[in-house]
């Protein structure tokens, strides 16, 4: 047998040994990530429905509380509600701001507009 032939099959045996003696974790999805709400509550402005949810996060035993705002509307019942998107930006520049300077910027921004609910996208608690 030629020395080329015995690498071959060596490198063939070692990668087929490691193949099946590497350990596999499985894992699942729905046991890892678990959301347990403590309490819920719902209230309508302006056909804009906000939904406040506070409880905790249980992700691979790691426990983290959670305060969760959802805000939602039925565009077709009600079409005078937009949907836009807004920021603090600045000119050649980048601003970070809480929700309420976000608020004000698209106030500013587009005549006769009233903002009735806002998510602060980068998930920073400021």
């Amino acid at each position: 047998m030629t020395t080329r032939k015995l690498l071959i099959r060596l490198t063939t045996l070692a990668l087929g040994l490691l193949l099946f003696l590497t350990p596999v974790q499985q894992t699942s999805a729905a046991n890892s990530f678990r959301l347990y709400a403590n309490d819920k509550t719902t209230q309508y402005v302006d056909g804009v429905r906000h939904q406040k949810i506070t409880g905790y996060i249980d992700y691979n035993g790691t426990v983290s509380n959670q305060v969760i705002n959802y805000a939602g509307v039925n565009l077709n019942s009600f079409p005078d509600i937009q949907v836009v998107v807004g920021d603090n930006y600045v000119d050649n520049g980048y601003g970070m701001s809480n929700l309420l300077a976000q608020i004000g910027n698209v106030e500013r921004r587009y005549d006769n507009t009233q903002v009735l609910a806002g998510v602060n996208g980068d998930f920073y608690n400021m």
